[in-house]
């Protein structure tokens, strides 16, 4: 049972990652495009 749960707190850890790095890589996609534009 607590193993079950630490699993789910591992993957939570692991999505609120991945949307941090997402937010980075559409900041980023949408800064170049700002660029490309000028």
């Amino acid at each position: 049972m607590s193993e079950m749960k630490s699993v789910r707190a591992n993957q939570k850890i692991i999505d609120i990652r991945n949307i941090k790095n997402n937010m980075i890589f559409i900041s980023e996609k949408t800064r170049d495009n700002m660029n490309y534009k000028k």
